[in-house]
């Protein structure tokens, strides 16, 4: 009897169904793809997520831009101006973005961040950039700077002064003003040409000389701010009307290119490309061995032989869904994607994967994490698919633990729509199947084009019950739309009148005489929804209106017609 036992399960094992990764590939617009490897806990690769955007950058309208969190570098609020790469997107309305370089957790960037030409940062430690330069040339150098200001020594950009003799220089993508720092003076100076760029020597003079902080940072000046030894020196020469030199030398201790042509740059830590070999060296980018060998969730930028850059996310710090990578790992991670060129940026719970205005990749801490800076996509999508899909529009209940799959409807390409998370709340692969992994109330959100299609998701922990929602009478709920004065923002808040708010709905608008600038539309948690509208001067200012209804039927429409007179748009 045991003989025959064992060959049955010798042929169990063998006719049993291998265990499989899944590489899928979604096209977000033209030139920018989405791809998602899911290697299960079966595999011995297992369990990894790898979520990469492709950009093809030959494509027309495709570019690449970094991106300061919040649009400047310092804020007074809880991040001290950092926000979440998934806001950033939706902003500055990407197709998709990823967080970038390493933070002190605060606005400023660690290293040389550039954004548009302007320098926001300098080159600290001598560590890898992602640089694209005006011409469209992609690479990867290291550099060490040298600043001066009338021969003495600036030791950096845009950042909270720290203890020390430090001088530092600020300028208006900083704040509306400098941090107030006791024993600190400042100099503003005047008539320097603007935006700064990393490799230049520019000149200006003294307008007024400040002590304490809080200078203000007014277009086309900058401020100079010393502390300890520096403020003795600086009081020392500058006065108003004294002429200011400031250099900001960088030199390239790997690659051969101009800094001054720098259009976009962020810091990472680790190359781990370098004409299509494994290149890190930790003893030249200073970085910890353990940094190296544990397995984080990372972030990485590449370009392949034929030009394509890669924003790539491994997810990590989540036993059941992605065990993370190792510096080495994400080396072949990014080889076998195709790089030829690659650094690592900043990983952890920084990882983050963003297409439109929601999640796309999971990360170790749930939410998003505040960042300093992100890298963008942008891309022409009139050819793109642009109609929302019909999913549920009842909330579906889950357990902590449980994965739900939520096919498309007949007839929607596949291919031309990509699943995103909101909330936090778990994890969706694009193709459609959702891991709920935290309790809470969030939503899948489904991206055709522009439009989003979203489910609503509330997830319980085991035996819990969830909090119903509130009752749904169609036609008691009532869009209230406000134009502001002069009739180009309008803000819509959806409620019925006994206060209950439909929060991440979807809105269509029908604009008659313009069009919507901001879109994709849908109400944030409170069931309220801002949008820009662009009126078109052919149109009679009568005859313009906008009607908000509800593309699933969800609640009443209602047409609503700015003010009469409007100021002229073109």
């Amino acid at each position: 009897m045991f003989t025959p036992l064992v060959a049955f399960v010798a042929l169990f094992c063998v006719s049993a169904p291998a265990v499989k990764k899944k590489v899928v590939v979604r096209q977000l617009a033209p030139g920018v793809e989405l791809l998602q490897e899911v290697t299960p806990s079966g595999d011995k690769d297992g369990p990894l997520v790898v979520t990469t955007v492709r950009i093809d950058p030959k494509v027309k309208g495709v570019r690449v831009e970094a991106a300061l969190g919040g649009g400047g570098v310092w804020a007074n609020d809880a991040t001290l101006g950092r926000e979440i790469p998934s806001k950033t997107v939706a902003r500055r309305k990407a197709v998709a973005g990823i967080n970038a370089g390493f933070f002190p957790f605060a606005g400023n960037p660690i290293g040389l961040h550039v954004e548009n030409g302007e320098l926001v940062t300098e080159p600290g430690l001598p560590r890898t950039a992602f640089v694209l330069l005006d011409d469209g040339t992609v690479s990867f150098p290291r550099f060490s700077f040298e600043g001066t200001v009338n021969g003495g020594a600036l030791q950096g950009l845009n950042r909270k002064p720290g203890k020390g003799n430090e001088l530092l220089l600020f300028t208006p993508i900083f704040a509306d003003k400098t941090l107030k720092t006791d024993g600190r003076v400042e100099v503003i100076v005047e008539g320097v040409p603007l935006p700064l760029k990393l490799g230049s020597i520019v000149t200006g003079k003294v307008a007024a000389v400040r002590e304490g902080g809080l200078t203000p940072l007014a277009p086309g000046t900058l401020v100079l701010s010393a502390g300890g030894d520096s403020v003795d020196w600086l009081k020392g020469w500058a006065k108003p009307g004294e002429a200011v030199t400031i250099a900001l030398k960088a030199t390239p201790l790997d690659r051969k290119l101009d800094p001054s042509k720098i259009l976009q740059a962020v810091t990472g830590s680790g190359r781990l490309l370098a004409g299509g070999k494994f290149a890190l060296d930790l003893k030249a980018e200073k970085i910890g061995a353990s940094f190296s060998t544990t397995r984080h969730p990372r972030t990485a930028v590449g370009v392949t032989a034929d030009g394509k850059l890669l924003f790539v996310t491994v997810d990590g710090r989540q036993a059941s869904l992605s065990r993370g990578a190792s510096l080495t790992e994400l080396a072949g991670i990014m080889l076998a994607l195709g790089a030829v060129e690659a650094v690592n940026l900043d990983g952890g719970g920084s990882s983050a994967c963003a297409v439109r205005g929601a999640v796309a990749n999971s990360p170790s801490e749930g939410v998003e994490r505040p960042v300093a800076d992100s890298l963008l996509v942008f891309a022409e999508e009139s050819s793109m698919p642009q109609s929302e899909v019909a999913l549920p529009t009842q909330p579906q209940v889950l357990t902590v633990g449980e994965t739900r799959s939520f096919p498309l409807p007949e007839g929607v390409d596949s291919a031309s729509v990509a699943w995103t998370v909101a909330g936090g709340i778990g994890f969706v692969d694009q193709e459609g199947s959702f891991r709920a992994l935290r309790a809470g109330k969030g939503a899948l959100v489904l991206w055709r084009g522009t439009q989003a299609s979203r489910i609503p998701l509330v997830v319980v922990k085991s035996g819990a019950k969830a909090t119903p929602e509130p009752k749904l009478d169609n036609a008691a709920f009532v869009p209230q739309a406000v134009f502001n004065d002069d009739g180009t923002q309008l803000t819509i808040t959806i409620a019925n009148s006994e206060g209950d708010k439909l929060g991440s709905e979807a809105i269509q608008l029908t604009v008659t005489g313009g069009t919507v600038v901001s879109n994709p539309v849908s109400t944030d948690s409170r069931g309220v929804a801002s949008v820009t509208i662009q009126w078109d001067t052919a149109t009679a200012p009568d005859a313009r209106q906008v009607k908000v209804s509800s593309p699933l039927k969800r609640f009443q429409s209602v047409i609503v017609k700015p003010a009469k007179k409007l100021p002229t748009q073109k």
